[in-house]
């Protein structure tokens, strides 16, 4: 069970359990090494420490809050060593470690060296620090001396050294047991346990059946264990009753805290506690030996173990264990159902309210718990009537559970508010982060103070801001990416932001861009957008239905981003009549780009046609830097257009898509534009007449600052134009006869198209109308389609 209110994390092998007490004030800090404390509430970092520049406070030590000097609340504490130590394990804990292992172990434990000795950090909070101590791998196994145990050192415990003491000696029976970890050596300091190599459960989790079902099958064998401890179950009401006692008589300074508090005091709290009790009492629960505390983060699920394997699952930490009713394990246990505390914002959890067990997931739960039972137990026949009782039970008691920890919670938030503590090289991180340059060359009090208070910033995310700027090493998970994201845009972390934004590029997917669009707006962040972007822009018609959601400035920037990559000429052949066993015929499937100079490159293929088919044809269109190759079938309309190899041609111009063709009975030329925003098609009128212009045959259809039409008659070639804003024809230019096939595209002043003539691509000045031939593509020239692509 974890706090579900603002107090640090509870509960779990690797995190504090308890509430803490206030440390003593640490040493004067150096002026040129300020230091600099983050806020946070959630549980401790697993993840290396900082080195060298980046220096914990002394172990041990808690340093003030900037802020309590203001206020005089001593609710806000630095508790540095946690997210502020550095790798190594201090010279006399290493020493110590050496000698409980040396002492309480045996086999080659006894004969190692000091300098062999290997210790590492696993974690640390104020209620236990967490150490690995292991053998070198040279060193071999004299007997069955373990390799790896885990050393865990005492901290403050709210429930006192009598607690400790019953803690310890529960401990030990369980171990004897096989129902938790191997006891290997007992001290006033702490223990040497057996090291089990697992994976904690999260939240999720619980909810899984055959989990529910082996725990279930745990919590009765655990329930029926005797215990060498005070029967009578005083636990429950006589936590809440200390826990009552503390509460009515907090002193809150700050005022958000303050105007919580006696928000909460509104309510008859005592009187909510008689209620409570009365209720409970009508209540039917044997009492058993509870764990009182069954959340995910005290199951450890064992590695190595198949997952239909039937003891796949570990029970830990059992400083709350005692005498209890059972109901209460069964409630509390369905209530963690609904928190999950790997939740990095604020408050640090979320509850999900629709996550608490239904009555089939409770029933699952009770007669897999009643089946185990049935081992040590008779049972009355009447199970309906059983599983009935224990389900008023279970929901009852899991009343109690939210008041206990409720007033636990408020406690917490008196005595257990964290903040960390890091000593910096100012000078260092102002060149990782514009804001520290500015704040170092301020004449701020902050600044002449040496200690800088980031309220507001996750310890674990500055933590891993400073991993990566002092140590180039980014550990940043994959979900917490908007968050670190936020913080360095806030803290303008050029480096670190940038990293995180390539680690985005990798997640982004259709169900997460738009969140991400929302926070680069609401942080003001241009890089976050311009990722967020980019993603859209390369899946910007295949995902159709969100660009929808942009609006003009931003669908204008995504669609920029599509043609930012460098352009390349492209060919592709658009018709193919000919017979199957053409040799030809793979060859033009490709598409060919055309690398080096337009002088003295040559053409290679990139990729294939999507069909296999031996005759095709289909006109082309480049449209948001989008390759579009289709039929076109204009049966919507009352004219139809000729298919015939040069015709209809198709280019684009900003949104909309062209079609000219030829209308059959006339031979005008016809525009039609397609909008692609409105999705509608329209005729762009006057027609090209034989009067205006002879095109029996159409070449080209491009765009420059209009369209450019280019055809050909029996005499020459033909070269026009139409401006789709005042929808007139332009001047007929005459132009050298060469027959043109396929369609090209505009470069500048020039026209790319295919010529038959040259048997490649030739290049048209549209000032001159004189040629030049590209090249040679490696099929023959048969109605090529040219175009540039950027990429």
């Amino acid at each position: 069970m974890q706090s579900r209110g603002h107090a640090a994390g509870r509960g779990g092998r690797e995190e504090a359990h308890s509430a803490r007490g206030v440390g003593e004030p640490g040493p004067e800090l150096p002026r040129n090494i300020p230091t600099i404390t983050t806020e946070d509430t959630g549980p401790p970092l697993e993840k290396s420490r900082a080195r060298s520049a980046l220096v914990a406070h002394d172990r041990n030590l808690r340093t003030p809050s900037p802020l309590a000097e203001a206020n005089g609340d001593d609710d806000s504490e630095a508790e540095s060593y946690r997210d502020g130590r550095t790798d190594e394990v201090d010279r006399d804990t290493r020493g110590r470690a050496f000698a409980w292992c040396r002492d309480f172990l045996s086999g080659s434990w006894k004969v190692i060296r000091e300098e062999d000795f290997q210790i590492s950090i696993v974690s640390g909070g104020l209620s236990n620090l967490l150490y690995l101590c292991s053998l070198p791998e040279h060193v071999h196994s004299m007997g069955e001396e373990p390799r790896r145990v885990l050393l865990r050192i005492y901290g403050a415990i709210l429930q006192g050294v009598d607690s400790l003491v019953l803690e310890s000696v529960m401990f030990a029976i369980l171990a004897e047991r096989t129902l938790g970890p191997k006891l290997y050596g007992i001290f006033p300091e702490g223990r040497l346990e057996q090291y089990f190599p697992n994976t904690r459960m999260c939240t999720a989790q619980l909810s899984d059946p055959a989990i529910s079902a082996e725990l279930a099958t745990k919590l009765a064998h655990f329930h029926e264990m005797l215990m060498p401890f005070n029967k009578e179950p005083k636990w429950l009401f006589g936590t809440m009753g200390r826990y009552m006692d503390q509460v009515m008589k907090l002193n809150f300074v700050r005022e958000a805290q303050l105007k919580k508090y006696k928000k909460l005091m509104k309510f008859d709290l005592p009187a909510e506690l008689e209620s409570l009790r009365a209720l409970l009492a009508a209540t039917p629960s044997p009492v058993v030996f509870c764990h009182n505390d069954v959340t995910e983060g005290n199951i450890l699920i064992l590695e190595g173990r198949k997952p239909s394997a039937k003891e796949r699952l570990m029970l830990i930490d059992f400083e709350y264990s005692s005498y209890n009713y059972r109901g209460f394990d069964f409630g509390n246990h369905f209530c963690e159902w609904v928190y999950d505390y790997t939740y990095d914002q604020w408050p640090f959890y979320k509850a999900t309210p629709e996550n608490y067990p239904t009555r089939e997931q409770q029933l699952h739960f009770i007669r897999n718990y009643l089946a185990e039972q049935r081992k040590y137990t008779d049972l009355p026949v009447d199970q309906t009537q059983i599983e009935e009782d224990m389900l008023l039970e279970a929901n009852r008691f899991a009343l109690a559970s939210h008041f206990l920890w409720g007033l636990w919670s408020i406690i917490q938030a008196k005595i257990s508010k964290i903040e960390f503590g890091y000593m910096v090289d100012l000078d260092r991180l102002s060149e990782c982060s514009k804001y520290f340059q500015a704040l170092s060359q301020s004449k701020m009090r902050e600044t002449f103070e040496s200690f800088i208070h980031l309220d507001h910033v996750s310890s674990s995310i500055f933590h891993n801001l400073l991993e990566y700027s002092f140590h180039n090493e980014f550990n940043v998970p994959r979900e917490e990416l908007d968050t670190h994201i936020q913080v360095s845009s806030y803290l303008l972390t050029e480096a670190f932001l940038s990293k995180c934004l390539t680690a985005l590029a990798d997640e982004l997917r259709p169900d997460n861009c738009l969140s991400y669009l929302t926070l680069a707006r609401e942080i003001c962040c241009a890089e976050l957008k311009t990722t967020v972007s980019t993603y859209l822009g390369r899946n910007t018609m295949e995902l159709s239905l969100l660009t929808r959601h942009l609006n003009d400035e931003e669908m204008d920037e995504v669609l920029d981003l599509r043609t930012q990559a460098h352009r390349h000429v492209c060919s592709l052949r658009k018709e193919n009549l000919t017979s199957w066993n053409d040799p030809e015929t793979e060859c033009a499937r490709h598409i060919f780009i055309l690398r080096g100079s337009e002088d003295g490159g040559d053409w290679h293929p990139i990729t294939e046609l999507p069909f296999r088919a031996d005759k095709w044809c289909f006109t082309t269109v480049v449209l948001y830097n989008y390759l579009l190759v289709s039929s076109l079938p204009l049966t919507d309309f009352r004219f139809s257009v000729s298919l015939s190899h040069d015709v209809p041609l198709a280019t684009s111009l900003g949104h909309c898509v062209y079609v000219l063709g030829s209308v059959q009975r006339t031979g005008e030329k016809l525009l039609l534009q397609y909008n692609t925003r409105e999705d509608s098609w329209s005729e762009l009128l006057p027609t090209l007449t034989r009067a205006d212009a002879d095109l029996p045959t159409l070449y080209f259809l491009g765009v420059a600052d209009k369209l450019l039409v280019i055809g050909g008659n029996n005499s020459g070639n033909v070269v026009t134009s139409f401006c789709v804003q005042s929808q007139k024809w332009g001047e007929v230019l005459r132009a050298e006869k060469v027959a043109f096939a396929g369609q090209g595209t505009v470069a500048g002043d020039t026209v790319l198209i295919p010529s038959i003539d040259h048997n490649t691509v030739v290049e048209i000045d549209l000032h001159t109308l004189s040629l030049r031939a590209l090249p040679p593509l490696p099929i023959s020239t048969r109605y090529e389609a040219v175009f540039y692509l950027h990429f």
